[in-house]
């Protein structure tokens, strides 16, 4: 067991901003599902229905396009956005196999672009002088380059000459949060510098369909279905006076950061994997198993009152939560799951990272920030829980506090001590400390 206590501490770290940016581009259900029946007929077209081999490939192709028709229909995402001006021309025109050269020439241009408008916004949001930004913490899974997005974000806001960029890459989509933990990190190494966290991801430019040599495998094409194009930062850091002013200002609240964890699930490096592909024109290839939910709901079920209490040390009540909308079925059985633990209603305890689903898709890296970005300032508890997934499978978490600086004292989680162990203790002390006077000589007149 173990409980939060007092301790001589300074300033806090906290997350002093959050901001998202979600590209123009249409990524709706109707616009994929008209692009996949698109590239299902370009191909059977070159097919020839009397060959054996002509006619097994047919029927894969049909197999696997109901599927994905059945997927976008059941997968509660009512939007979804892209950095293509058309996705559906994009893909089209190009007879859906854009060149790998292609695909990296938009995250190049993209990436760092989308990076910057969710930089400048929360930047202007906060308002504080931004050459007390030391680190820069930058994530992407779906494009890179060397100087990275990091280094890019250094450049394009001139930030001062010693700060120094962390490009942490190809994490997936528990990335998020591997910055947010690392950031706070940093910060409480360095008491005055701020961590600036970043990711971008533009998973639309990598979308893969039916061609010769590419797998009809159904995990193959499912993070096509669900994921959409974004970028979200945070800033990170002890707050100063400034920066409880501007907090006030801007909307956006205070929040202690606590402890964070994470927890590898046993035997499913598998399940979800990103890698660079090795079929013609294909940039980087993802594969979501269908057992990923067996998995994820069967480790929360055996941990997460340990993982709560670890982050927060307080009841669900006092709780809201950020959790990684990695899919409505994660949703739903992370729903399921707190109102077994005995919240009241579920789904309005994830109300946020449910309409994070339904507006953007899923987000990958970025999604928990930005789920952040919305909860941070309409939270009306003290407390917020937030937890990414991604490849691994590995699980994130962390406990955030509401920071308040006029009754704020820190606290940090202790263990318990055992009360008939620390008398013990105490009484052993006493009396070594009196043997050690009598053997120097003295007397019970020189003790009085």
């Amino acid at each position: 067991m173990s409980k939060w206590c007092a301790v001589d501490e300074d300033r806090p770290v906290c997350l002093m901003g959050a901001e998202k940016y979600i590209p123009e581009g249409d990524l709706g259900p109707e616009i994929v599902l008209k692009t996949y029946e698109a590239a299902k007929d370009f191909e059977i077209a070159k097919l020839n229905p009397e060959d054996p081999k002509d006619k097994a490939q047919i029927d894969s192709i049909e197999d696997c396009f109901s599927f994905l028709s059945k997927l976008i229909a059941s997968s509660g995402i009512k939007t979804r956005y892209t950095v293509l001006d058309n996705f559906y021309e994009f893909f089209t025109s190009r007879d859906f196999s854009p060149s790998v050269m292609e695909r990296g020439k938009i995250w190049r241009k993209e990436a760092p672009r989308m990076a910057m408008m969710a930089c400048n916004k929360m930047l202007n949001n906060w308002g504080g002088d931004k050459d007390r930004i030391k680190h820069v913490l930058a994530h992407s899974t779906t494009g890179w380059d060397v100087p990275g997005l990091a280094h890019h974000v250094v450049y394009d806001l001139e930030l001062p000459q010693d700060c120094r960029p962390y490009p942490l890459n190809f994490i997936g989509c528990h990335g998020g949060m591997t910055l947010l933990a690392t950031a706070a990190t940093i910060s409480r190494s360095h008491r005055d510098d701020l961590s600036l966290v970043v990711t971008a991801e533009t998973c639309s430019i990598l979308a893969t369909f039916y061609q010769p040599g590419q797998s009809f495998d159904r995990s193959m094409h499912i993070p096509y279905v669900l994921f959409g194009d974004s970028a979200a930062c945070c800033l990170v850091g002890r707050p100063q006076q400034s920066d409880v002013e501007s907090s006030k200002q801007s909307g956006f609240a205070l929040w202690e950061l606590n402890e964070f964890g994470c927890q590898y699930i046993p035997n499913t490096r598998h399940v979800l994997l990103i890698r660079v592909s090795e079929a013609p024109f294909c940039y980087i290839e993802n594969s979501i198993k269908k057992e990923l939910p067996v998995h994820l709901n069967r480790e929360m079920t055996k941990h997460f009152n340990e993982w709560l209490d670890r982050v927060l040390g307080c009841s669900f009540e006092d709780v809201e939560f950020a959790v990684h909308p990695g899919g409505k079925r994660l949703l739903d059985n992370f729903a399921k799951l707190v109102e077994d633990l005995g919240v009241e209603d579920g789904q309005k305890s994830i109300e946020h990272c449910i309409h994070n689903i339904q507006s953007y898709g899923n987000l990958a890296s970025s999604a928990i920030l930005v789920i952040l970005s919305d909860l941070c300032r309409r939270c009306v508890k003290d407390n917020i829980y937030c937890m990414a997934m991604g490849p691994g499978v590995c699980m994130e978490f962390g406990g955030m506090t509401r920071y308040n600086p006029s009754t704020w004292r820190p606290w940090r989680k202790v263990e318990h001590m055992n009360t008939a162990g620390s008398s013990t203790m105490i009484l052993f002390a006493v009396i070594f400390a009196l043997v050690a006077f009598i053997a120097s000589g003295a007397s019970l007149a020189d003790l009085m």
